[in-house]
């Protein structure tokens, strides 16, 4: 069953349920019966703000809101929670006036009646939400859940204050009294759920599942930290791999991590995934209908993507091949496997400044296979070198 199918039917055994507590204790009197049947009337809206949570966590994520709705839902699960400790102080206020009045209920079949139709439907729904919760990771129904239990509990001792009016007046009273204190403490345990998700707890589960994953494709992970929002998960990590491997081939790598990772782990939402060997990474939003919104970051694509083999070489303004690792603008070829030349053309540095050419960072974002240059000196070849390109001297083609 949905949660949003079980939130409705909720709502709607949680009216009738208020009615029924209601009649029954303004018929007998009973202190604790009319506790419980307010108790009741905060469910229907406890269970009205939970399914408007849920349905606003599953809206897809806009410009203005890039991490999406999932708030929404922990804001719902506090909302109930407070609702719960509401209902929760009210019994107790109500069992103490009761008590102090001295006033006598009414013993009555009809309201016993009543009661254990509560307990029953109270426990069927409580089992529904908290599978349906469970199911669907939602906070807000487990929470919803987590206030059907109590109200189990709260109808149960309400039944045994009606059973026992005619040998024990006062019980009645007192009964309501421990089922406030009860509920106040469930509110308690409640809240701090919804609590831990708004203040961005990690999902220590998530993070060693990520993990594995990446160390059976032999990916060292050397740092991950997730943040559980509402039913969504969201990871940062940073991965090393083989500084032999091309920005492409490390690309690659982690474009196919993203893939299993979205395949494995339902809950996760995004993951942000740093190559500290390449200097680089991608940030991945899995949206709602399967489809994934991927960025690059640290080095950004420049130019027509490769076709066989790149080399790169600069050049001065005239288009004539100069000398040196940074340069203002380069000469970018592709050729095939029999080296025959597929296409040539220019391109500017757009990391090129006075004090920096950043000739690597331009190498590594057209993903060039060879550098042509004179002249370089041994610290410039070792850096062509780790970063898995290699170094040819200028033809005089």
């Amino acid at each position: 069953m949905s949660a949003e199918l079980t939130s409705i039917i909720a709502t709607l055994v949680n009216v009738v349920l208020t009615i029924l507590k209601l009649t029954a204790g303004i018929f007998t009197g009973s202190a604790a019966l009319l506790a419980e049947s307010i108790h009741s009337g905060l469910d229907i809206f406890s269970s009205l703000i939970t399914f408007i949570g849920i349905k606003t966590a599953q809206k897809p994520a806009d410009p203005k809101h890039p991490y999406g709705f999932y708030r929404a839902e922990v804001l719902a699960g506090a909302l109930v929670a407070l609702l719960l400790g509401i209902s929760g102080v009210w019994i107790v206020y109500e069992g103490i006036e009761s008590c102090l009045s001295g006033e006598t209920p009414q013993y009555s079949y009809l309201a016993i009646g009543f009661m254990v139709i509560s307990i029953v439907a109270n426990e069927v729904m409580a089992r529904l939400k908290f599978k349906a919760g469970n199911e669907h990771d939602s906070i807000s129904l487990i929470a919803d859940a987590e206030h059907s239990r109590a109200d189990v509990i709260s109808s149960a001792g309400v039944l045994l204050a009606l059973v026992l009016i005619p040998y024990l007046s006062w019980v009645d009273s007192l009964v309501a009294i421990f089922v406030g204190i009860y509920v106040v403490y469930e509110a308690f345990q409640v809240g701090k759920e919804a609590t831990d998700s708004l203040i961005d707890v990690s999902d220590s589960e998530v993070e060693q599942k990520i993990k594995e994953i990446a160390e059976k494709r032999n990916i060292k992970v050397e740092n991950i930290k997730t943040r559980k929002i509402g039913s969504a998960v969201f990871a940062e990590m940073s991965v090393s791999l083989s500084p032999k491997l091309s920005v492409d081939q490390a690309s690659s790598i982690t474009k196919e991590l993203e893939d299993v990772l979205d395949k494995e782990i339902e809950s996760l939402k995004q993951i942000i995934i740093s190559i500290d060997s390449h200097d680089t990474g991608s940030s991945t939003i899995f949206t709602a209908l399967g489809g994934k919104i991927r960025t690059q970051k640290g080095i950004r694509k420049i130019g027509p993507s490769k076709k066989g083999l790149r080399i790169v070489c600069p050049i001065n303004e005239q288009g004539k091949k100069t000398f040196g690792l940074a340069s203002k603008r380069y000469m970018v070829i592709d050729k095939d496997k029999d080296g025959k030349e597929i296409t040539r053309f220019e391109l500017d540095n757009p990391y090129w400044s006075e004090s920096a050419g950043h000739g690597i960072k331009f190498l590594k974002s057209v993903s060039a296979d060879v550098f042509e240059s004179d002249n370089l000196g041994s610290s410039a070849q070792q850096n062509l070198k780790a970063n898995n390109i290699e170094y040819k001297t200028s033809s005089k083609k």
